[in-house]
């Protein structure tokens, strides 16, 4: 049996769910956890928890020991990291094993060769393979990688996942009863390029008083403000970060993402999930996602006035919103395979262990 450690400070709902199935392949899991939340979650998996601190720097001493106590007790073949934090602990975890490490790059953002700090992540010649978020990411890292050392596989999503928040879905009281609702869920504190400040100002060009649009997520202070003193400020809700953002999306009529660069949005899948028509911009990623003009639009991207556009003609044709949500839920089911997704984790693994 292979030992495979997922190393995360931040385990989402599609790690647990994929991870879970690899017992199926005589690979036994290990995933890291910073809370008791996270640890109940992990074993109710069927995965084993690792507890270790929780940690933002690419070197944190602390979580360096926890992960190598576990890379040599546990005998540790493989390790997957999510994040360029996770990625870099985890390799000078396992300096002077024979640990095997695997990443994942869900970001478009350049990558730097003459900034050393990359040499402790993605650039590390201790990294054995990439695993890609989109083809277009697959594509740069081209650059720096073999082809056998990379494998495009998009995040999948169940609609099984999304059964709760169907059947338990948030209201926010203050909407008029019959808003058209546009749900934005994303973190976009310190991430300008999440497009949230684009999003305010496609809002303020917007004539329907009933177009109303709620942000999940955090955000700057300085977007609040410009949002609360626009035209149409009463139009535009902040909800704050929140656990439980996916059970805001049943009740809406959109999803947008209007990012100048993204990967592979999961609030896309979900709202796909929930039966929400998508608008997304056109740019490398969330495009990917969404169907023109099927499952719903894709837009300019960095543009105000193509959001505006978007809304308002989605507002006024309420069964095309249906039909797109309803599509996109047969769309997810078809493309976004839990099956697929773990047989090629199965696969990089295999070939790793050989």
């Amino acid at each position: 049996m292979k030992r495979v450690l997922c190393v995360s400070n931040l385990v989402d709902l599609i790690i647990y769910k994929s991870f879970s199935y690899l017992k199926n392949y005589n690979y036994e899991v290990y995933i890291t956890a910073t809370d008791e939340e996270q640890a109940i979650k992990i074993k109710e998996n069927n995965c084993i928890p690792i507890k270790i601190p929780h940690y933002t720097g690419k070197v944190n001493y602390k979580a360096i020991l926890a992960l190598r106590k576990c890379i040599k007790e546990k005998k540790i073949d493989l390790t997957y990291s999510i994040n360029s934090s996770d990625l870099s602990n985890a390799l000078i975890a396992g300096i002077g094993t024979k640990v095997k490490n695997i990443a994942y790059r869900g970001t478009q953002a350049k990558i730097r060769p003459t900034d050393p700090t990359y040499y402790l992540g993605i650039l590390n010649p201790r990294v054995h393979h990439v695993v890609c978020a989109t083809e277009d990411i697959k594509e740069k890292l081209s650059k720096h990688y073999a082809k056998n050392q990379l494998t495009y596989n998009p995040k999948p999503y169940q609609i099984d996942w999304a059964k709760d928040a169907v059947q338990n879905p948030k209201v926010i009281k203050s909407l008029p009863k019959n808003a058209f609702i546009v749900a934005h869920l994303a973190l976009t504190k310190g991430r300008p390029h999440k497009g949230l400040r684009q999003l305010i100002e496609g809002m303020n060009l917007i004539q329907d008083s009933n177009i109303h649009l709620i942000h999940i997520g955090d955000y700057e202070e300085e977007i609040f403000r410009i949002a609360k003193n626009s035209k149409n400020s009463n139009q535009i809700h902040f909800i704050g970060k929140r656990d439980d953002a996916v059970h805001y999306l049943p009740n809406a009529h959109v999803c947008i993402c209007p990012s100048t660069r993204d990967a592979s949005p999961r609030s896309l899948r979900e709202a796909m999930a929930c039966g929400v028509a998508c608008v997304v911009t056109d740019i490398p990623g969330a495009r990917d996602l969404v169907q023109h003009n099927e499952t719903g639009l894709i837009i300019k991207p960095n543009s105000p006035d193509a959001i505006a556009e978007a809304l308002t003609h989605l507002s006024q044709h309420p069964k095309l919103v249906k039909s797109y949500g309803k599509a996109g839920t047969a769309y997810l089911q078809e493309i976004f395979s839990l099956e697929v997704y773990v047989q090629k984790f199965v696969q990089i693994f295999n070939y790793l262990s050989t």
